[in-house]
């Protein structure tokens, strides 16, 4: 039997109450993406890295979970941007929003990683070629201070 919000279209948002980030989406199914949005994060695949990655150093306790349904006429992309702008107007972040680097030295360039000591560039170049995917540069700097090498 399906659950009551299998088939119902509305916006989901994940918070983060430690690091006050959020990822706010929406689905035409929102009880079965919010499931998938959480089986992801749990197995390590979830698309959005810097989410991925405080998920895998906070776990799923540090997240509120909120499902929102469109109330009268108002249409699924009105409600996401609604909602969109009261989570930043309550003052978290986006992960939606977050830019990243990725493992091309090129692309690492980009964000002054070259203006850090020889030592430093290339242990974010090792980490990066064995992560052999995008991270936040946030992240890179927390991880850097719990190696105990210190931050940009």
């Amino acid at each position: 039997m399906p659950r009551k919000d299998e088939k119902i279209s509305g916006v989901y948002e994940f918070s983060n109450t430690t690091t006050n980030m959020s990822y706010i989406g929406k689905s035409t199914c929102i009880g079965s993406t919010v499931r998938s949005v959480k089986s992801r994060l749990n197995s390590g695949k979830f698309h959005n890295k810097k989410m991925q990655a405080e998920f895998s150093i906070h776990g799923l306790g540090s997240y509120t979970i909120e499902k929102y349904i469109p109330a009268g006429n108002e249409n699924i992309n009105d409600l996401l941007q609604r909602i969109r702008n009261e989570v930043v107007e309550d003052g978290y972040e986006l992960y939606n929003d977050v830019r990243v680097v990725s493992g091309d030295v090129t692309e690492i360039d980009k964000y002054g990683i070259d203006n850090l000591s020889q030592e430093k560039q290339s242990i974010i170049h090792r980490f990066l070629g064995a992560l052999q995917s995008d991270i936040d540069i946030s992240i890179l700097d927390e991880l850097l201070s719990q190696a105990g090498i210190g931050s940009w």
